[in-house]
């Protein structure tokens, strides 16, 4: 009987814990938190310069690699 009392306090006590931990997140609910943009985005226009500045050079070397090849690169 000691040991069901024991294990019955510790039922209760637990749930008590949960609910006092879980009651935390009830203001999350009702005011989403703020996002900020990450750090180091880059627009669409900074794409497409990176972009014509790789593609040659992609070029270059694939075709300097490739070029005794008999099946041609991708």
């Amino acid at each position: 009987m000691k040991k069901f009392g024991l294990l019955i306090l510790g039922i209760v006590l637990g749930a008590l814990a949960m609910y006092f931990y879980c009651s935390k997140d009830v203001n999350m609910m009702e005011e989403p938190p703020t996002i900020k943009p990450p750090s180091g985005i880059i627009t669409p226009a900074q794409i497409t310069a990176l972009t014509q500045a790789f593609n040659p050079r992609h070029k270059l070397i694939s075709d300097s690699i490739f070029k005794n090849a008999k099946t041609q690169d991708d």
